[in-house]
């Protein structure tokens, strides 16, 4: 969703905006994560398929309209998605 704003503008190219929103989606995803107070991994996963399925459904939407289905072809799309499922589970709550 950061990417498309950044297409809109025309300002999304090179390797130090790639940083940045997968380095804000990833500080995001943990932060949401740790303030839901689940204990569980395999609970945090679930939310990491949902909210990965969610950023999907938003990229086709929304970022597809402004790049196209090449958007997709990208391998750091890709890897950003599994981040999105995996990273929730570094963030259990400390029994």
């Amino acid at each position: 969703m950061a990417a498309s704003i950044f297409v809109a503008f025309g300002s999304y190219s090179g390797i130090f905006m790639t940083i940045v929103t997968t380095g804000a989606m990833l500080l995001t995803v943990y932060l949401l994560a740790k303030s839901l107070n689940i204990s569980s991994r395999k609970a945090l996963l679930k939310y990491g398929f949902v909210w990965a399925l969610t950023a999907l459904l938003l990229d086709l939407i929304v970022t597809a309209r402004f790049t196209g289905n090449e958007f997709f072809y990208s391998w750091q799309i890709w890897v950003s998605y599994a981040l999105i499922v995996f990273v929730p589970t570094l963030a259990p709550k400390k029994a």
